[in-house]
C-alpha cells in the first residue's frame, strides 16, 4: 500500500519484520504510535504510567502546532496490531486513512484538517460522504 514498508534489523531470524507507514503526527498522537524523527518536529516520547499525578501525564503531552499535527512522519506499528493505510479520495483529491484492524477489517476512515485535527469520515443516508461533526481528536 501507499507509504508502508516492511523492515528487518539484524536479530535472529525467528524475529517478524517491522511495518511502518506514513502519517501526519495527529493521527499517530490519536493512536499512540511510535513514529521515527523529524526535522522541526518534537521527537516521540512514549507514554508514560501517571505515577505523580497530573504532573507526569503532562510532560508527555506536547503540545504541537498545526502544521507540525499535520506532518507526515514514518509511524512504527506494533507487530501483532493494527495497520492505517493512507488512500487519496477520488472524489476530493484529498488523503483519507483506512484503519484496520490486525485481521484487515475496516474499522473506520479518518481525515485531518489543516489544523491537525483528526475527524472520522462516515457515509450518509443518502450513500454520500460526511465528515463527523465532532470537534476532532
Amino acid at each position: 500500500p501507499l507509504g508502508s514498508t516492511n523492515t528487518t534489523n539484524d536479530a535472529p531470524s525467528t524475529s517478524r519484520p517491522t511495518t511502518t507507514r506514513m502519517l501526519p503526527i495527529a493521527i499517530a498522537k490519536v493512536y499512540k504510535l511510535r513514529y521515527l524523527d523529524h526535522p522541526g518536529v518534537p521527537p516521540y516520547t512514549p507514554p508514560q504510567p501517571s505515577v505523580e499525578g497530573e504532573e507526569n501525564r503532562r510532560s508527555v503531552n506536547q503540545q504541537y502546532t498545526p502544521e507540525q499535527l499535520t506532518t507526515i512522519v514514518e509511524c512504527v506499528f506494533p507487530r501483532r496490531g493494527g495497520r492505517i493505510d493512507a488512500v487519496t479520495n477520488e472524489n476530493d483529491g484529498e488523503p483519507h486513512y483506512i484503519v484496520k484492524d490486525r485481521h484487515g477489517v475496516i474499522k473506520r476512515t479518518l481525515i485531518v484538517d489543516r489544523h491537525g485535527k483528526v475527524f472520522e469520515r462516515r457515509e450518509t443516508t443518502d450513500g454520500g460522504e460526511d465528515d463527523d461533526s465532532g470537534d476532532g481528536r
